[in-house]
């Protein structure tokens, strides 16, 4: 090395251990470097997609949302007291149902679906108003019936990360091709599994600010009381050994000019959004908490057929549709939390309590998921925790996770305005990735450990042996539903039996079999673009969709049925 290559490196060098100390500056340098790193990688590389996977723990009913039962009138559903999505009123009396609508796609309205109840309805806009909830069909994939042979959450969560036999987890699929500074990003991610072919890392962020929580790795144990100064005296510093590494690599590097421009967006990066961490955050997290709490307000969100009339709480254990708890008649919900009841008085309009509905990790999700994937900082994120609270009487009780005693009435209620929520957090998030030209080139997944084996009783759920993965991108022309679900799925476990149609994975002739999760994975790494890559596709488990010359994803197989 001559000595003007040694200044110049030993600078960076330098201003790198000065910064040591101080978290924002060495985060930057380091979202500076990847910069150089894309710019360069862009020219040599395929480009995989971006993935960002929002696990909705605790497996809530969703035959009213993402699991659709039937891709046509003529699909004979056997019904189940649990799977239902509206009701219908007969005098004082309403009675739970399924039904599906044939629901017009926004952008195409001759092109028509049918899909449940609940898509018929509209979502809270950003900014005011609100917005179709049939958007999201437009760019909706959907594979259904996916056999995993389990009936826990940690061990169908494990499966939902990584399957068996697997070297790489789901989250480490786009990352370990990616260049970008950050490899992956979880967020209140339960049983997190980042495995690595590439011996890449994640970042764990917790919960607050999540855009500080991506700089945990880089904090002190002691943080030095004037950070900030001494941070501003050494930015000139920083910036000429930056330039000066610019310059170097533009003198050996036939990639001068991209190295450059990458310079220019990291630096732009820094001055746009770095100088208050916490002005960022607060406004990202405001928008989708507005979302959200609109969601969940009945004077803004008026669904026919669900919120539209009283439903009054009996208090007794002979109405099992509304009752919350089955073995406890005198209490309604159930805090699996603390193990604590707090009692609903009868005659209670149970639409009063989405006045106090949370969802801890949905708002602060969406707006982590927008900042680090509209800044180009990672190509994986991963997102959890997104039950659904209620509070009443100021005691907080969860009963969206595990709804094991939860009616079908009350449960229909609450989670379809959970469902208008998370819908409105998604096509805000469209919105912006289209802005950017990113939308094809990412793909969202919104799914849980399992789906729900609804009891024959009709207050309740349980376990489930069958999962489905909901994608979402700007490569699916939707909405494509595949996997064969059975028209009476019925499990005897312990005693307890679910009969009817509700998702349980049927025989998918093409494969020889229900649909594994190993084909799930590779399906959802045919659609990041990894065929061909050192992806280590699962044997013998193929993909269900293929990618055509225009890029957009083609079914392998035919569309799901309801099978006997």
């Amino acid at each position: 090395m001559n000595r003007r290559t040694f200044l110049k490196t030993s600078a960076l060098f330098v201003a790198q251990q000065s910064l040591r100390a101080f978290p924002t500056a060495l985060f930057l340098d380091t979202i500076t470097q990847g910069f150089i790193n894309r710019a360069v990688s862009a020219q040599t590389t395929a480009q995989t997609k971006k993935w960002l996977d929002v696990v909705c723990f605790g497996a809530p009913p969703t035959w009213h949302y993402t699991l659709f039962l039937k891709t046509a009138e003529s699909d004979m559903l056997v019904p189940n007291p649990m799977v239902v999505n509206c009701f219908e009123k007969q005098g004082s009396t309403l009675t739970a149902v399924y039904k599906t609508m044939s629901v017009s796609l926004p952008s195409n309205p001759s092109k028509k679906v049918v899909a449940p109840w609940l898509w018929q309805f509209q979502a809270p806009k950003a900014g005011g108003g609100t917005r179709p909830m049939a958007e999201l069909l437009e760019h909706f994939l959907t594979l259904r019936g996916i056999y995993t042979a389990n009936q826990t959450h940690d061990l169908n969560l494990a499966l939902h990360y990584r399957s068996a036999g697997s070297q790489q987890s789901l989250p480490a699929f786009a990352a370990d091709q990616s260049g970008k500074s950050i490899p992956a990003v979880a967020a209140r991610a339960p049983a997190f599994d980042f495995s690595s072919s590439n011996q890449k890392s994640s970042v764990a962020v917790g919960t607050g600010n999540f855009i500080k929580g991506l700089m945990d790795p880089f904090q002190p144990v002691v943080p030095p009381t004037n950070m900030r100064s001494k941070e501003n005296q050494i930015q000139n510093v920083m910036d000429a050994a930056r330039a000066a590494l610019a310059r170097e690599s533009q003198g050996r590097n036939s990639q001068a000019k991209l190295a450059e421009e990458a310079m220019k967006q990291a630096r732009s990066l820094v001055v746009k959004n770095f100088g208050d961490l916490n002005q960022v955050w607060s406004a990202l997290l405001a928008k989708y908490t507005d979302l959200v709490n609109r969601a969940f307000d009945i004077n803004v969100i008026k669904l026919a057929g669900i919120n539209d009339v009283a439903i009054p709480y009996s208090g007794k254990q002979t109405d099992p549709l509304i009752s919350y708890d089955s073995l406890d008649p005198k209490h309604s919900l159930y805090d699996l939390a603390k193990n604590t009841k707090t009692e609903i008085p009868a005659g209670t309009d149970l639409r009063e309590i989405l006045g106090g509905a949370t969802v801890p990790g949905l708002a602060s999700g969406f707006a982590l998921a927008e900042f680090v994937l509209l800044q180009d900082l990672s190509d994986s994120i991963t997102i959890g925790g997104l039950d659904t609270r209620v509070t009443w009487g100021g005691n907080p009780a969860t009963i969206a996770f595990d709804q094991h005693f939860l009616g079908a009435i009350s449960g229909t209620l609450i989670n379809s305005h959970w469902a208008v929520a998370h819908a409105a957090c998604m096509l805000e998030l469209i919105d912006r990735l289209k802005e950017k030209g990113m939308w094809k080139n990412t793909l969202v997944n919104t799914s849980s450990e399992m789906i729900r084996s609804p009891l024959a009783a009709g207050y309740g759920s349980d376990h489930g042996s069958t999962m489905h993965f909901n994608l979402f991108s700007g490569c699916i022309d939707g909405p494509i539903i595949l996997g064969n679900i059975a028209s009476e799925g019925v499990i005897a476990r312990a005693g307890a039996r679910y009969p009817g149609t509700w998702g349980e994975a049927g025989n998918q002739p093409e494969i020889g079999g229900e649909i594994k999760i190993e084909h799930a994975h590779n399906t959802i790494a045919t659609i990041l673009g990894l065929a061909g890559s050192s992806h280590k596709f699962i044997p013998a488990r193929q993909s269900l969709v293929t990618i055509g010359s225009d890029g957009m994803v083609k079914p392998a197989i035919a569309l799901g049925k309801i099978v006997a």
